[in-house]
């Protein structure tokens, strides 16, 4: 008996710290509740003046607008969007810069650029397609040269260049590739070009003019044929100054060579141009052509919206109220977006998305509130039923609110729109219940008749409807037909047990689908055929495709802690080892050590004498090399040197970054192996400065400009891993707070990431690539999921019902439906972009169409159907209430078996769920 007692206590006790546990939860919770519930009736009390006060506020704010054409605050420049900044290759090729500074001011040769290089480029061929090494088109090709040539524009400086004075240089020219073919053509008439009055790689230069040729064909030391000739006009870029002037330069050349196109086009020649941002560029310009229906989205969006919110009498009809809730999200983004622009802030024409989404969180906003609003009408107090609506909202909507403002660290406009949906839009929404019990018209505010004195006067029906009502006394009184169908839909047919096995199969097929498309997803970023057909790029990329080897220049740095001589031996192996490599051209090796190493004057005897002989006499004679080895003038050696290979035929960014990979990993085993060897104790190694700037000892290094395209997925995928968890840690944490429960914990995980994993896996069958373009759009993708899950499982533990499946039903009933409606209503309007063409709006349009399609899945379909089934606890009803429930149950029953009505209580509507 006494251990039976004390167990009995420990029950007791456990059972009392529970109850302890719950009642703080539930004083905290209440607290914050009270804070908006008073600060809602102190809103109430004052609505014109917080209304226009508020209004102003955002409006004043909104002058800030102003600043955007003064300072030119719109950046149209996709390449800022699309290439990430801060990449592992990036980062490599900033250090190596510090090594091998730019030289394309003064002594540029193209294969030692370490960053993209800016260039514009022509590529010629005949009519007929016969040898264009032909003296008789030569006017016609230097009349075009000269033309490019005298290209002008203004500089930031208000000054004037042409190419000559942005150009890359070398020995005081201009660095043209394949202007020397062009030279030749001059006074030829048999149509041979004798190879050594040409650059080649066994000559003075590592480019070879071969590489500007296509469909060319060499005969005894002679080019005896070639179809298409190419003529790059490199630009400089060794200065920020000199950075900006080239991108003007470089745009006013494709404004100018359309021109030439237009009214000068060659009688005997067929021309097509490009230049080293028109991929960017042109992915930029076909946005605008897409505005018009992207702007028309909001117009289909807003439209069904106005429908479902159309329901009430001449009184109680909520369509203002409905419209102000829209209102609030342009109120929001005129004072945001004023306050960024009057700081200078730059914006893109990219970030015409996010008011989309920012609109789609503000009307579920609006809904849940206008929601709880219904339930309390038939309170005849204004201020509390407004008190209700918003403290019984607060909650939620700062959740989601949270969850999506701290993973981007801040979003001004977000912050903006939580501000006025909690001051402007409860002051308008007092003014509106305010209106309802005064019993005055909706639109014209003016008082009403009651409708039994119209009948006594005899008015007829059109009057009676439209001059006469009464205040809502129920949640039908305010909701419109859409409403009531939609509700009656989900009430009736969601739980039943057809649905739940449709349920069950329908996701399991998108659990296959979506893991399967997580397999596939394919990283090849650089998408040239995404570009518009009709533009330029598209035409010269469609020739240079056909035509020219897509080959990349491979740079190998080594760094010499203790000068060149004592690496020698290293240099030499990795040497040997790079020649092995398949993907790379044998005959391409082009190193500043064979051409030493052959002369009669190498001296390897001591780093000294080995300096001497290269700075005295070796870069004299070969300047190309100059720039490939680099000295410390403090204690003279070498400290570092490079080399270079070519790629075979690249097809595509997945084979370069192959070939990255495997070159990083022979780099890292033979930087492992140095530093095993390396004597950590030797004070000169440690008094270099190159030596200890380099990070985790890497004596070797490899390089090459084309291996940026390679980075673009790994920072958007890093990106989009940190907002989910960030995201994901809040939305769990918060919902634990609110309501603490294993199970619930195990529901939220399961159920966010298998919608943010089935968004992204399932894109890959719409074709979408892992680029900073959608890398935004999955973000906002995160964003849609925690409303739907956020709002559907806080509300599931609010809900109040015998069962899990009448509770969620209850939450179909109320909640479920403003998502559905608000979700539904931008998938409708999103139809409306699958006319797009571009780019970006086409990824807009894929991956939110995506997006709001799961949403209205798991809001209405798997959510509810998993949690009457798996849901957390069982039944949530105040215990004083049960008998009477059962009373009512009992009653409902009966009367239902003979046909007169149907349970509409406590979330019952389908008696599947009464038990």
């Amino acid at each position: 008996m006494v251990r039976v007692s004390e167990k009995e206590e420990r029950k007791i006790a456990k059972k009392e710290r529970k109850e302890k546990k719950k009642q703080n939860r539930v004083d905290w919770r209440e607290t914050v509740k009270y804070f908006f519930g008073v600060l809602s009736v102190s809103i109430a009390t004052h609505p014109w003046k917080v209304c226009i006060v508020s209004f102003l506020f955002n409006g004043l704010l909104g002058l800030g607008m102003l600043n955007f054409p003064a300072s030119n605050l719109l950046n149209n420049d996709i390449e800022d969007l699309y290439v990430p900044k801060g990449s592992p290759t990036a980062k490599m090729a900033d250090y190596l810069t510090t090594l091998f500074p730019d030289r394309t001011g003064d002594d540029f040769y193209p294969h030692q650029s370490i960053k993209q290089p800016m260039y514009t480029e022509i590529m010629l061929w005949k009519h007929d397609r016969q040898n264009i090494i032909n003296g008789t088109i030569y006017n016609e090709i230097d009349h075009i040269m000269k033309y490019i040539k005298n290209i002008s524009t203004f500089t930031v400086g208000d000054g004037y260049a042409k190419y000559a004075d942005v150009c890359a240089r070398r020995n005081g020219k201009c660095v043209i590739q394949g202007e020397e073919i062009i030279e030749q053509i001059e006074n030829n008439s048999d149509g041979r070009i004798l190879l050594e009055t040409l650059h080649s790689k066994g000559g003075k230069y590592y480019e070879s003019s071969l590489d500007n040729l296509a469909n060319y064909h060499v005969e005894n030391g002679f080019l005896v044929n070639a179809t298409y000739v190419k003529i790059r006009f490199h630009l400089r870029q060794d200065s920020p100054v000199f950075l900006q002037n080239t991108k003007l330069w470089r745009d006013h050349f494709i404004t100018y060579m359309k021109k030439f196109i237009r009214k000068q086009y060659p009688e005997n020649l067929h021309i097509t141009f490009s230049h080293s941002g028109a991929f960017y560029e042109e992915l930029g310009n076909d946005t605008f052509m897409d505005i018009p229906y992207f702007s028309f989205v909001f117009t289909v969006f807003l439209t069904y919206l106005g429908i479902v919110m159309s329901g009430g009498n001449i009184i109680s009809k909520r369509v203002n109220i409905g419209r102000i809730g829209i209102l609030v999200t342009p109120v929001s983004v005129l004072g945001a977006w004023g306050l960024l622009m009057g700081c200078g802030i730059e914006f893109t024409n990219t970030i015409g998305v996010t008011p989309l989404f920012i609109q789609c969180h503000q009307i579920i906003n609006a809904m849940i509130t206008l929601s709880h609003l219904s339930d309390y009408n038939h309170v005849k107090d204004a201020h509390k039923r407004i008190e209700y609506a918003v403290k019984m909202s607060a909650l939620p909507i700062t959740m989601t609110t949270l969850c999506h403002v701290i993973p981007f660290a801040i979003v001004v406009t977000m912050l903006f729109n939580y501000m006025n949906h909690f001051v402007f839009f409860t002051a308008c929404l007092a003014l509106h219940e305010h209106r309802i019990d005064a019993e005055l018209h909706f639109c014209c505010w003016n008082k009403l008749t009651p409708r039994e004195q119209l009948q006594e006067e005899g008015r007829n029906c059109c009057v009676i409807c439209c001059c006469s009502g009464k205040r809502p006394e129920n949640r039908e009184d305010t909701e419109s037909s859409m409403e009531r169908l939609a509700r009656s839909v989900m009430s009736r047919y969601c739980l039943t047990v057809p649905m739940k096995f449709a349920a069950f199969l329908s996701f399991l097929l998108y659990l296959i689908f979506f893991i399967w498309g997580l397999t596939l997803y394919d990283i090849d970023s650089v998408q040239v055929n995404k570009v518009l057909q009709r533009s330029y790029f598209s035409n010269w990329d469609k020739h240079w495709a056909r035509e020219f080897n897509n080959e990349s220049i491979i740079q190998f740095v080594a760094i010499h802690p203790h000068g060149y001589i004592q690496n020698q031996t290293i240099v030499k192996d990795f040497e040997k080892s790079i020649k092995s490599k398949p993907f790379l051209q044998t005959d391409s090796f082009h190193s500043w050590y064979e051409t030493y190493s052959t002369s009669n004057y190498k001296n390897f005897s001591s780093e000294q004498a080995f300096l001497e002989s290269v700075e005295t006499v070796f870069t004299q004679d070969n300047p190309v090399f100059k720039h490939d080895l680099v000295v410390d003038k403090i204690r003279p050696r070498v400290i570092a040197s490079r080399f270079y290979m070519k790629t075979q035929d690249l097809a595509s960014t997945k084979q370069m970054m192959s070939i990255k990979k495997e070159l990083r990993e022979l780099v890292k085993s033979i930087n492992d192996y140095i530093e095993d060897i390396q004597d950590d104790n030797d004070d000169d190694s440690k008094d270099n400065p190159f030596t200890w700037q380099v990070d985790d000892n890497k004596f070797f290094m490899v390089h090459s400009p084309d291996f940026l395209a390679t980075d673009w997925y790994m920072l958007p995928l890093w990106e989009i891993l940190k907002i989910v968890g960030i995201q994901f840690i809040l939305l769990f944490s918060i919902i634990l707070i609110l309501k603490p429960s294993l199970c619930l914990a195990v529901h939220v995980t399961i159920c966010y990431f298998t919608m943010v994993a089935g968004i992204f896996g399932l894109s890959h069958f719409f074709g979408v690539y892992l680029t900073p373009v959608p890398m935004i759009l999955y973000m906002i993708a995160a964003c849609y999921c925690t409303e739907v899950i956020g709002h559907t499982y806080y509300y599931y533990m609010e809900a109040v019902g015998t069962n899990k499946a009448a509770r969620v039903n209850s939450v179909l009933s109320t909640i479920s439906q403003g998502i559905f409606h608000t979700i539904f209503g931008q998938f409708l309007g999103l139809l409306v972009m699958i006319v797009d063409e571009s780019y970006v709006f086409v990824t807009v349009c894929k991956l939110t169409l995506l997006t709001t399609g799961a949403c209205v899945m798991f809001a209405i379909f798997w959510i509810p159907v998993a949690l009457s089934v798996f849901g957390p606890g069982e039944e949530n009803m105040p215990k004083d209430s049960m008998d009477v429930y059962k009373v009512e149950m009992a009653h409902i029953t009966n009367t239902t078996r003979n046909g007169h009505q149907n349970g509409q209580s406590n979330g019952h509507n389908n008696l599947a769920f009464v038990s």
